[in-house]
């Protein structure tokens, strides 16, 4: 989808990709801890009656594993715009904006950024 929305040249198309597989491996790893932290949560909430400070432990293992997945995101975009031109990374950031601010804005299409 990014070779034809930013006309990635074959050499950024192999790039693009390299990075993308080693960003999916690694946000992939995050979201499996995530997970597991949740449900083994979910177990010691409904099954186990957990103390709160047992609950906690669960909930920061999955806070840290939250934290990685974005940071996986920053840094995947970074590595990325490393390969682009400006007007490449241009486009990339007007598409970056459709997906981080109209859609999570907190009001009718408000966003925190003035300018994409």
């Amino acid at each position: 989808a990014l070779e034809k929305s930013l006309h990635l040249n074959a050499e950024q198309t192999a790039k693009v990709r390299t990075l993308s597989a080693q960003f999916n491996d690694r946000a992939g790893k995050a979201c499996d801890l995530h997970c597991e932290a949740r449900c083994t949560l979910a177990r010691k909430l409904f099954h186990e009656n957990a103390g709160p400070d047992e609950v906690r432990q669960y909930v920061e293992k999955m806070c840290t594993a939250y934290a990685e997945q974005e940071q996986a995101t920053v840094d995947h975009l970074t590595a990325l715009r490393s390969v682009l031109t400006p007007e490449q990374a241009r486009l990339l950031n007007r598409q970056l904006a459709g997906c981080i601010c109209d859609k999570c804005a907190s009001g009718d299409g408000s966003c925190c950024e003035t300018h994409h």
